[in-house]
């Protein structure tokens, strides 16, 4: 099997990432690696309030 590379992050959403650990595209051990390689970006967040408006739903 060839595998395709797993450092494009684009290719990498969560949702991609469980499809090819399903379908045997990446393993378990890839996936750990590649998560490790990722930069910590924690503080370049910023924190978002979301307000609820009162009423009916549209």
């Amino acid at each position: 099997m060839v595998k395709q590379s797993t450092d494009s992050r684009k290719d990498m959403d969560k949702r991609i990432i469980e499809k090819k650990l399903k379908k045997g595209e990446m393993t378990e051990k890839e996936l750990k690696a590649y998560l490790k390689k990722l930069p910590d970006l924690s503080n370049q967040a910023e924190e978002e309030t979301i307000e609820k408006k009162k009423g009916k739903a549209s």
